[in-house]
């Protein structure tokens, strides 16, 4: 079990590396720049809230865990082929956005997914609470994209 968490927060902390490292490209537009500074924040929050879960005692945890193991190994492998992707280049404002919006909407599908394998209500939650901070993150991405999609038209 948790090795199951210890994965996720895994991929939080890739998440976050990730964030940052699109939040330092100064050749992006600082709105761009915010909005990444502001996801890399807040998966940072949520390998903490991971953590947290980690340190309960062994055996407190009720989960389905093969299956929601599958999916967090698939989520890892995700992130680190994304992180392979965006690491070491430059990539357009336009390029790291649609990479990172694919990148949440997968963290919302996982996270969805461990809340519904968790049998009791506190595990659950956290979850829950992860995947609606990915859907906020979503639409910030968006919300940023057509805004950028809408400076370049000017």
């Amino acid at each position: 079990m948790l090795q199951l968490l210890n994965d996720c927060q895994k991929i939080e902390l890739l998440a976050s590396e990730m964030y940052l490292y699109l939040a330092d490209n100064q050749e992006y537009a600082e709105p761009v720049r915010k909005a990444f500074r502001l996801l890399a924040t807040d998966e940072l929050e949520h390998s903490r809230q991971i953590d947290a879960a980690m340190g309960l005692p062994e055996g407190t945890l009720d989960v389905s865990s093969r299956i929601a193991g599958e999916k967090v190994t698939e989520a890892l492998q995700l992130a680190r082929r994304f992180q392979k992707n965006i690491l070491g280049r430059r990539l357009s404002e336009e390029e790291a956005l649609r990479l990172a919006i694919k990148l949440e909407e997968a963290f919302v599908r996982v996270h969805l997914d461990n809340a519904l394998h968790f049998h009791k209500q506190r595990e659950a939650a956290v979850f829950k609470g992860l995947a609606q901070s990915d859907e906020d993150h979503l639409n910030t991405l968006r919300d940023c994209l057509k805004w950028w999609q809408g400076q370049k038209k000017q």
